[in-house]
């Protein structure tokens, strides 16, 4: 997870420098552009973020009690749970749910923090 977080970080932070470069502007700086970066890189921060602590199972306890209390106001038919726990049992889909789920943290991470270091740069060198 590590290597992808540094290899996604400085893919996009190069990127970055290279399309909003000082010769793509002149002298004229668009803050706009930083801005919007800057705004992104939070938001995939937060994607990133929520995810790793998903799959690190440390709200799994209270996610259990909101399903509980979700099953006390809505019944579930006997097909649906036995499907739900068919699924659940189902070893080679959870193995790729946590693929899924360790891959999304790393690339939101890493996007975000390139987006990050991309404009607090573009903020640093134009102004």
């Amino acid at each position: 997870m590590l290597k992808r977080y540094i290899a996604v970080t400085f893919m996009v932070a190069g990127m970055l420098y290279i399309t909003y470069s000082p010769s793509a502007f002149g002298n004229a700086a668009d803050i706009a552009i930083v801005n919007q970066l800057f705004l992104y890189s939070l938001i995939a921060l937060v994607i990133g973020a929520s995810s790793y602590v998903l799959h690190t199972g440390f709200l799994t306890p209270v996610l259990r009690g909101f399903a509980g209390l979700g099953s006390l106001f809505v019944q579930k038919s006997k097909a649906l749970r036995e499907e739900n726990e068919r699924l659940q049992s189902d070893s080679s889909l959870l193995a790729w749910k946590v693929s899924i789920s360790r891959k999304l943290a790393a690339y939101a991470l890493g996007g975000g923090s390139g987006m990050l270091i991309g404009s607090v740069s573009l903020l640093l060198f134009y102004f």
